[in-house]
């Protein structure tokens, strides 16, 4: 198969997931403005963001021994 061939694959793959990202058929147009506008849409409230930072905490705090210690081997410091 030639690379040209491979290319059109990975974007007919790709054209399909968007589709179905926007709950479209195959022979609906999709323009790229709408595309936009939904990739700059999501928006995250301040408690989304800081879901989960007292297990984050705990888990470091779990794994402090851990970096403490000098590089082993061929790790970077």
């Amino acid at each position: 198969m030639t690379s040209k061939r491979r290319r059109r694959r990975k974007l007919g793959k790709l054209r399909a997931a968007i589709l179905v990202r926007f709950g479209r058929g195959k022979a609906e147009p999709l323009d790229m403005a709408e595309i936009n506008a939904a990739a700059r849409s999501k928006r995250y409230s301040r408690a989304d963001l800081l879901k989960g930072a007292d297990a984050m905490k705990q888990l470091n705090a779990d794994v402090a021994w851990a970096r403490d210690g000098a590089p082993v081997g061929d790790e970077i410091a």
